[in-house]
């Protein structure tokens, strides 16, 4: 789950994509594990424009207006669409939680 460019406990999201496929040693690792997979599962939901923004920002570590840059796009645009972006990978996240 995104959170301001950080997850729980800390662990990068670059850390996760590293982590990706590589077997757990610690049951702290088995959750980060858990986490980047789903995670990397609920942003393939996402359209191609979406994903590439929560990459860049979230997972490269690029700001919005350097992202804006890159895709000649006004900052404030970029800004609104990750936002938006961001709010459907948590509605993605948070429909994907088993119900009790």
């Amino acid at each position: 789950m995104i959170n301001n460019g950080k997850n729980k406990d800390n662990n990068s999201l670059d850390e996760l994509t590293e982590r990706q496929g590589e077997e757990p040693a610690t049951a702290e690792d088995l959750t980060v594990g858990i986490d980047s997979k789903i995670f990397f599962k609920n942003l393939e939901q996402l359209k191609p424009e979406e994903q590439e923004l929560i990459q860049l920002r979230y997972l490269d570590g690029f700001s919005p207006r350097v992202i804006a840059k890159m895709l000649e796009r006004n900052v404030g645009v970029v800004s609104v669409q990750l936002n938006r972006a961001k709010k459907k990978l948590k509605q993605i996240y948070e429909n994907s939680i088993p119900k009790n």
